[in-house]
């Protein structure tokens, strides 16, 4: 497997260092990890100082934040290679990405509650807007230990949604030995207040039994081309319809059911400002410390685990 880890020596990339190590053994023969880390630029001014000293000075910086990852890597049995650049890190890191091609890039990120706050001036979201290649975004003060990850995947039926299934087939290693997966997907409540309301007033009252059986056809359809992509590959799962809010009821099962990891499927707008407020992963990111992993690649027909 190989992995994009960006490092900074903070404690956010910290805790998306000891997550890699601790997957050492379920990476996959030869796994190639590159650690990753971003200068910001000195100002026009700071040229009077002279090439020799900036360069110094990146240097020093530079072995800060490799020195501790290399070193928890390397006692993982894990190798790397050490890549720079200088200039905005969002943008750094998604052209690593496309000269790289990892499988999936992993990333600390700080936990804020506040929507705008949490997206609007995240190096994390910026790189959510900028690539397609799956990220792995690790929140809370530690990442998740243990060989075998709880692992939810919520799913609405979308191309979104069946690439990210295809892709937790794929690298299930990644995810431990006999790994438990709760497969989900959140329906409109029809038996809930609003939708009753708006139903008397089209069509006439709707009964319990018809609002069950519209919520079961609602949950079949989204779960219509996930189930074969497992039933395939022989990996059991639990399969669960929630109603309501998709971010709302996404963020509160995964926090009720103590999942290690979420993983969704998302759109893959180009621009920053879709990304950052059309998104059910984005507001599910912004309400949860759980690590989520985002799949921002559509699934093509024909495609295979």
């Amino acid at each position: 497997m190989k992995i994009l880890l960006p490092v900074d020596n903070s404690p956010l990339s910290d805790h998306a260092v000891s997550f890699v190590a601790s997957r050492a053994s379920l990476l996959g023969e030869n796994p190639e990890v590159t650690l990753f880390n971003v200068q910001t630029p000195f100002s026009n001014r700071s040229a009077l100082l002279g090439q020799a000293k900036i360069d110094e000075y990146y240097h020093a910086a530079e072995e800060k934040a490799f020195g501790e990852a290399r070193k928890k890597l390397s006692m993982a049995g894990i190798s790397v290679r050490e890549r720079t650049a200088v200039g905005n890190p969002a943008e750094m890191i998604a052209e690593e990405a496309d000269k790289i091609h990892p499988d999936l890039i992993v990333m600390g990120s700080r936990g804020r509650g506040r929507i705008a706050e949490m997206l609007l001036g995240s190096v994390t979201t910026g790189v959510l807007a900028r690539t397609r290649v799956p990220i792995l975004i690790l929140r809370g003060d530690k990442a998740p230990e243990g060989k075998e990850l709880k692992i939810g995947l919520a799913v609405d039926g979308s191309a979104y949604s069946e690439a990210a299934a295809r892709y937790v087939v794929r690298h299930r290693h990644l995810f431990g030995p006999g790994n438990p997966f709760t497969v989900f997907t959140v329906v409109n409540d029809y038996s809930g207040h609003d939708y009753s309301m708006l139903y008397a007033m089209t069509e006439g009252r709707l009964t319990g039994d018809e609002a069950e059986k519209l919520e079961a056809e609602e949950f079949d359809e989204a779960m219509r081309s996930i189930r074969p992509i497992f039933q395939e590959a022989d990996v059991p799962v639990k399969e669960v319809c929630l109603h309501g809010n998709p971010a709302e009821q996404i963020s509160e099962f995964a926090k009720a059911q103590q999942f290690d990891l979420l993983i969704m499927g998302s759109h893959g707008y180009n621009k920053f400002e879709s990304a950052v407020l059309g998104s059910v992963a984005a507001h599910v990111l912004a309400a949860t410390t759980i690590p989520v992993m985002v799949i921002r690649t559509a699934a093509r027909l024909g495609d295979r685990p």
